[in-house]
């Protein structure tokens, strides 16, 4: 096949793509950004971000931090939220409140609420 078949043929196929790939990153951008404007609503102004460093949402999510004016705490700390960066699920895990088991807002998972975007995607 000549470079020019080819060419006509399959590249096409991979623009759509790379604008698929670009989609799904902004959708993660803003998914962070509704995270962290929840996390200010509620009066906090610090987080601390868990997840896989050789992941690239981290990344996002550390950067979005500092777009929103939110510090970033390096280490655990008492009473400070938590983004949790999971594959490309994103969450946040609140402190404990009056006892109660840590929430995540969200989903119901075994006693604590999560929310954020859920894993597809």
């Amino acid at each position: 096949m000549c470079y020019g078949v080819w060419r006509a043929a399959y590249l096409p196929h991979i623009g759509e793509q790379a604008v698929d790939v670009e989609d799904a990153g902004n959708r993660k951008r803003k998914e962070a950004r509704r995270l962290l404007q929840e996390l200010k609503e509620r009066g906090y102004d610090r987080v601390r971000i868990e997840g896989d460093p050789g992941n690239d949402l981290v990344d996002v999510c550390r950067l979005t931090c500092l777009e929103e004016g939110i510090e970033e705490l390096k280490t655990e700390e008492e009473g400070a939220p938590v983004l949790l960066v999971d594959g490309r699920g994103l969450s946040l895990d609140w402190p404990e409140e009056s006892g109660v088991a840590s929430r995540k807002s969200g989903v119901e998972i075994s006693g604590s609420k999560r929310h954020g975007a859920d894993k597809t995607g």
